[in-house]
């Protein structure tokens, strides 16, 4: 709510104790929400111009309106009865002076304001409806506290911090009247209902999906759970790199005194593919000659499987839990030890 004061309506302005009614341009407050907040803290501004042969506005070294000096806005309603405005007292938080306008721009707050922009969350932590722990005792967390518990903070017009509950003693029958009564056009400029206000809905629908699973199930509380697992079964390709000798495409038709013989199958051999020990004293010849050496991938057989398993037990079927299992071969899982595993193999022969 914004409050809007007009030289027609104010009885006196004082800053510091100091008159300056017949200084005053314009002054206007407005408070913060009490959405969400629990600081309902009040700012404004005061306009002060130039009074011939009066007193002087620059304060360029912030002598005269020092952070923290009180001003008192008294007005007069047309009933004729002259008070303090519902918001006039509040206290200078910085000054700023335009030499074009020839006039000097007053920012001042309340005790709430100040207490936040000084971070002194001592002069609010008695306002606190919950027990804060020594280091917990911050602005944001008092804040929260007082929304916690339904309450807001508020200064009145004597300087004294209110506390109140959020909606205390309304009902759908009646509402409590208000702490003042604030006259549009009067003691204030405009008012606009909380960003929150809107009209309590006639009813209220909640949306939500389930397995279909769950609805023939015989106990609703406790929806069956869905299961899937699969299974699928590849070549994979050993990690270490395995070599063979081939024969030449021609053959070995023009070298004589030669003897072919197949390798081992590796039955007796911890290793692999090692040839067999000669069968008599005599050593059969055996060529080399003419032989590639070829690098051959050496593909195994392997299977892997998937095992997932989700849980609807929340409300209306929600999910609750998953788990999801995944089994397959060690060679894929640690490839170089077994690469490492071969390559010893090899030097042991």
């Amino acid at each position: 709510m914004a409050y809007l004061i007009n030289n027609a309506r104010v009885s006196s302005l004082t800053i510091g104790g100091v008159d300056y009614t017949s200084a005053l341009l314009n002054w206007q407050a407005s408070d913060a929400s009490a959405n969400k907040n629990g600081f309902v803290a009040t700012n404004g501004n005061i306009e002060l111009g130039r009074v011939p042969g009066s007193f002087d506005i620059t304060d360029y070294d912030r002598n005269i309106f020092k952070r923290g000096t009180e001003t008192v806005l008294s007005i007069t309603y047309p009933s004729g009865v002259t008070e303090v405005h519902p918001r006039g007292r509040l206290y200078v938080i910085g000054v700023g002076y335009n030499p074009d306008t020839d006039t000097l721009a007053v920012e001042v707050g309340c005790r709430i304001a100040l207490a936040v922009l000084m971070d002194k969350p001592a002069t609010l932590y008695p306002y606190a409806p919950i027990y804060l722990d020594v280091t917990q005792r911050e602005n944001g967390n008092i804040n929260g506290s007082l929304v916690t518990a339904g309450k807001y903070i508020y200064q009145d017009n004597t300087g004294a911090i209110i506390s109140r509950t959020f909606y205390d003693g309304d009902t759908l029958a009646s509402v409590q009247t208000g702490d003042f009564v604030s006259i549009l056009g009067v003691t204030t400029l405009s008012a606009a209902p909380l960003a929150a206000a809107a009209p309590i809905p006639d009813r209220l629908r909640v949306t939500y999906s389930y397995p279909v699973s769950a609805i023939a199930n015989a106990n609703p509380g406790t929806p069956p759970p869905q299961i899937s697992s699969e299974t699928s079964r590849y070549a994979t390709v050993f990690p270490n790199a395995v070599w063979q000798r081939v024969k030449p495409e021609n053959g070995l038709d023009g070298i004589t005194g030669v003897t072919e013989e197949a390798p081992s199958d590796g039955a007796t051999s911890a290793c692999g593919n090692s040839p067999d020990a000669p069968s008599d004293n005599s050593s059969s010849s055996t060529c080399q000659y003419e032989y590639e050496l070829v690098q051959q991938p050496y593909n195994m057989s392997v299977s892997k499987s998937q095992y997932s398993k989700t849980q609807y037990g929340g409300p209306g079927g929600q999910e609750t839990f998953s788990e999801r299992t995944v089994s397959g071969p060690l060679l894929e899982a640690n490839g170089q030890y077994f690469a490492d595993r071969m390559s010893f193999c090899r030097s042991q022969l």
